[in-house]
């Protein structure tokens, strides 16, 4: 069965529309990019709500104690092997949450810290 993520597309098709190359972009593009890349990351999830949860790493912020309003995303990962990323937009939070195949050697805490640093990378182009 052949997937592929709809974000990743959407950038494929900018990416050419503005005649604008990209390594990643280039992987991604090539039909057997799955074998090439060793992992594979995907946005396609079922997504769960809990209230009162603290996502890992967000410490007080959102604390369950203190905060039992708040909701957070937990999802069902669909990938064999790699990363998921489940999100959602509300009002103006944007929460994650991380998902990887325990059938691989993978890192999330690494790969959280660099999701983290890429958004406060884009938060501060708007600032």
């Amino acid at each position: 069965r052949k997937l592929f993520d709809r974000h990743l597309f959407a950038l494929c098709v900018a990416s050419r529309g503005l005649n604008m190359e990209h390594e990643f972009l280039n992987k991604y593009r090539n039909a057997k990019w799955e074998n090439v890349s060793g992992w594979e990351l995907s946005t396609r999830f079922d997504a769960l709500t809990f209230r009162g949860c603290a996502p890992v790493g967000l410490g007080e912020l959102y604390d369950p104690k203190k905060y039992p309003h708040l909701e957070t995303i937990f999802t069902g990962f669909g990938w064999t092997n790699g990363f998921g990323i489940g999100y959602i937009i509300a009002d103006e939070r944007l929460n994650f949450s991380v998902a990887s195949s325990k059938r691989q050697n993978l890192d999330s805490q690494h790969f959280c810290e660099i999701l983290a640093e890429s958004l406060l990378e884009i938060s501060a182009l708007f600032d």
